[in-house]
């Protein structure tokens, strides 16, 4: 900047600047040359290939900023194999001219120079030798167009001094006109990742990730079978793809086929490679199959492996509770959800699932916390009404236990558990009546759950309806359910 618009400064700093240079220049070519840095990156091309395909990318960021059309979030790029290619000698001989152009501009129209290498310098860093997985991709502009921005600013302040000024205003404002159509139909490609990633392989049939991430969406949107298509896709084009496996376990863990879940995360873990997150995630769907089967032990072991490679894996640490639970290991439950909740302050489920775990230790303040927390979480959440109502319940305050099973009712009004526990309440209260329907509709919903018949037996014989009360505990114990002796007995008294 100081030598493009200091003059005396640019006079006496030439030979530093040139000194300053060659230093940058030499330091990261003598620690290739010594064999400190490698210029082989894992999913990159060959360095020497990827310098040769440089060339270009350039052109094709240069082509986007003057024809910015066919736009891609994954560009799939050919690579060259040699500087004679006529696309890639091609693409040099444009960019030195652009150079050329920036140095004849230099004494006269310094901003219009200043523009142009500032657009090399600042794209140098990820679009030079050091190679990088992805050899091109639109959001490393950001900084460099700032560069043709300038050029832009500089040409049309340049025309204004050729042209009327109502033909530079028509010129740019057409131009500005053009650029917001454009952008506004671009923008509908980004409407969601099913229009985005259809874009991409659309134009970029080669390559594995765009079919890859597709297939993601649809697994997302619950599209199981178009998923599978689209990862089928992926592996064609890339089959030593970890990540394709994973994602199909996904697949099948959601419809219930855990054997081949784990058999796909098996080969995932075979192919071996991948970022540490994608691992964890690899062995975290194997144990959340293992979970499903009740293999608890193996499940275990899963999620601490996955936990190994991604301590923040919120999930893995909510399944590892789980299964501790499911192994009565309270205390160890307690501290995984309490891990959920500081990843997730405000994760309902978490919540939920340690207060029920304090219920059942008889922490009954702890729990009516939780559940309180959960509610105001999520206002919909029914199972926290339900539960709440229960700590309610054993805390003696019948009333309000009673408005927490009928806001459950009233969210999930398919499920006995909310009538039966509201009878249970209102038994309490002596609102046999109420008790009895309550009871009723239980018993429609889940018929083969005797202890609503016991409980609807209790409140038949309060009202003395002996001949009901003794139906529905014989029923109740063609069930299995123990009947008590004695109130088999108050069920008979009086019909003797």
């Amino acid at each position: 900047y100081e030598l493009f618009f200091f003059r005396e400064i640019r006079k006496v700093r030439w030979l530093y600047v040139l000194a300053v240079a060659v230093v940058f220049g030499a330091i990261p070519t003598i620690l290739v040359l010594k064999g400190l840095v490698t210029l082989h990156v894992e999913g990159a091309l060959p360095g020497w290939q990827y310098i040769l395909t440089q060339p270009k990318v350039w052109m094709l960021y240069v082509r986007l900023f003057l024809f910015p059309v066919n736009q891609n979030l994954d560009y799939e790029i050919v690579p060259s194999n040699s500087l004679f290619e006529l696309t890639t000698l091609g693409s040099l001989m444009f960019l030195g001219l652009m150079l050329y152009a920036a140095g004849r501009l230099f004494s006269n129209h310094r901003v219009l120079s200043f523009g142009i290498l500032w657009f090399f310098l600042t794209l140098l860093p990820e679009s030079s030798i050091l190679p990088l997985p992805d050899v091109a991709f639109e959001h490393r502009l950001y900084l460099p167009f700032a560069g043709f921005a300038l050029l832009s600013a500089g040409t049309i302040s340049a025309l204004t001094e050729r042209w009327t000024r109502g033909a530079v205003l028509a010129m740019t404002s057409g131009i500005v006109v053009i650029l917001g159509v454009a952008t506004f139909e671009r923008n509908k490609v980004w409407q969601d990742e099913v229009a985005l990633w259809t874009d991409v392989i659309k134009k970029s049939p080669g390559k594995a990730r765009g079919y890859l991430n597709l297939g993601r969406a649809y697994s997302d949107l619950g599209r199981y079978e178009s998923a599978n298509v689209y990862f089928g896709r992926a592996q064609a084009l890339d089959p030593t793809s970890a990540d394709v496996h994973g994602n199909r376990a996904y697949i099948l863990i959601q419809t219930n086929q855990f054997d081949a879940a784990i058999a796909e995360c098996n080969r995932a873990l075979e192919l071996g490679g991948g970022l540490e997150y994608q691992i964890a995630r690899i062995y975290f769907s194997r144990g959340t199959a293992y979970l499903l089967k009740n293999r608890l032990d193996s499940a275990n072991g899963d999620f601490n492996t996955a936990l190994a490679y991604d301590a923040n894996h919120e999930t893995a640490y909510f399944n590892r509770a789980l299964v501790s639970s499911r192994l009565g290991d309270a205390a160890k439950a307690i501290d995984d959800y309490s891990r959920v909740l500081k990843l997730n302050p405000r994760g309902a489920k978490a919540l939920n699932n340690r207060g029920v775990i304090f219920r059942e230790s008889g922490r009954l303040n702890e729990a009516l916390a939780d559940f309180d927390n959960a509610i105001a979480s999520q206002r919909d959440f029914a199972a926290a009404y339900l539960n709440r109502g229960m700590v309610k319940s054993l805390r003696g305050q019948l009333d309000s236990a009673i408005e927490d099973f009928t806001f459950f009712i009233n969210l999930s009004p398919n499920n006995f558990d909310g009538f039966y526990n509201r009878g249970i309440v209102r038994l309490r209260k002596k609102e046999f009546e109420k008790a009895i329907a309550d009871f009723d509709q239980a018993i429609v919903y889940n018929p083969a759950y005797g202890p609503a018949f016991v409980e609807r037996a209790r409140a038949f014989i309060a009202m003395q309806r002996l001949a009901s009360a003794e139906s529905d505990l014989s029923r109740a114990q063609s069930l299995g359910v123990h009947v008590e002796p004695a109130l088999l007995a108050a069920s008979k008294k009086g019909r003797r």
